[in-house]
């Protein structure tokens, strides 16, 4: 909503209260007054700009007169073989040139927005994600969406499922699918498991090893808390396997840091981590 009043009351009042004191009134101007203006004032010459806006001379002028009316100063000085700026003028200009640009800026965002180019997103992912997903999606995403706005929040799936539900995150990366009807799942990634074992261990020569074989052996696993995925899915492919593990001994999470080279480029991409409690075999 705009205020509108005459130039005695603009001069002798301030505008509406607020919290800071006064403000100034803004006057209802136009955008396409602006652009007459600024048209005029690029040119400095009313047939040119006015064959510029496919308008005619008179039309611009009125436009011109209407804005200096509602400003209440002076903006241009115009006789019969020059136009130039005042100084009201040469202080509106960059400010009318700046104010255009925004709008247009405004726009463009608006309409971003709504094709899903622009915005603001938020990502939870599971600590193995970070290492395994997150960097080349997040490439990928950045270079296609360079106006959107990011935010990464690790979370372990079951948080990551609650968060969904609230409407905190608009999507998760985690290690296992979600059982809710209201939620949809795809497949991103696929990795291997493998097993550390003892230097000295009976089995420890193998090219290979089947799961089987580790029957009766004590397991390292993520807390369920943390990495419940894979807690999960180790305990679901033992049990296929035809064993339950002998035991599960927790590793405790700290920091590792993981790097890549990119054309010779060392770039560092997250920083997270995992520290193995020293357990006998």
């Amino acid at each position: 909503m705009l205020e509108t009043c005459s130039r005695a009351e603009r001069a002798g009042r301030g505008g509406p209260a607020s919290r800071g004191g006064w403000e100034p009134i803004i006057p209802p101007m136009e955008m396409r007054q602006l652009r007459s203006f600024l048209a005029v004032a690029e040119r400095m010459h009313f047939t040119r700009a006015a064959e510029a806006l496919h308008l005619s001379q008179p039309a611009l002028s009125q436009q011109i007169r209407m804005l200096e009316e509602e400003l209440g100063v002076k903006l241009l000085e115009r006789s019969k073989r020059r136009v130039q700026l005042t100084p009201a003028g040469v202080a509106f200009r960059a400010r009318a040139k700046a104010a255009l640009e925004a709008a247009a800026e405004a726009v463009s965002d608006a309409r971003m927005a709504e094709r899903g180019e622009a915005g603001f997103i938020s990502i939870g992912f599971v600590t193995t994600a970070a290492v395994v997903i997150l960097p080349s999606l997040l490439d990928e995403f950045c270079t296609r969406f360079p106006r959107a706005v990011v935010e990464l929040r690790e979370l372990e799936p079951g948080a990551q499922v609650e968060a969904l539900e609230h409407s905190k995150i608009t999507f998760g990366i985690s290690s296992v699918p979600s059982a809710l009807p209201s939620l949809e799942s795809r497949l991103l990634a696929q990795e291997r498991m493998i097993v550390a074992l003892p230097s000295r261990h009976r089995i420890a020569r193998r090219r290979s090893v089947r799961l089987e074989d580790l029957a009766g052996e004590r397991f390292l696993l993520p807390p369920r808390g943390l990495l419940s995925g894979i807690h999960e899915g180790i305990i679901t492919a033992c049990h296929q396997a035809g064993f339950e593990p002998k035991s599960i001994l927790p590793i405790r999470m700290a920091e590792w840091c993981w790097e890549t080279n990119s054309q010779s480029n060392r770039r560092r991409i997250f920083c997270l981590g995992m520290r193995l409690g020293k357990s006998k075999w």
